[in-house]
């Protein structure tokens, strides 16, 4: 599994804290659970359990909502033989 490290989580977290913009999903750093679903062609019920595993390394949590890093979902994606 991939581990974000404190200064990748920062740079997260910094992004998160930014006004939204009208960027393309391909070029963003975050997504909402419904972006990934789209983006990945993953359901977002999947997502969800995906995002529930304590080992999840493309997850990040903002107040009352997880976000996906959508450059670990692609090396997740990446690296799994099934989902």
């Amino acid at each position: 599994m991939y581990k974000i490290d404190g200064s990748e989580l920062y740079e997260y977290q910094k992004q998160l804290l930014q006004p939204p913009e009208d960027i393309p999903i391909w070029e963003k750093k975050c997504l909402t659970v419904e972006e990934a679903a789209a983006y990945s062609g993953i359901g977002e019920r999947k997502l969800k359990a995906l995002l529930m595993d304590k080992d999840c390394s493309f997850r990040i949590a903002r107040s009352d909502r997880l976000l996906i890093i959508r450059e670990k979902l692609e090396e997740f994606i990446h690296s799994s033989t099934e989902l």
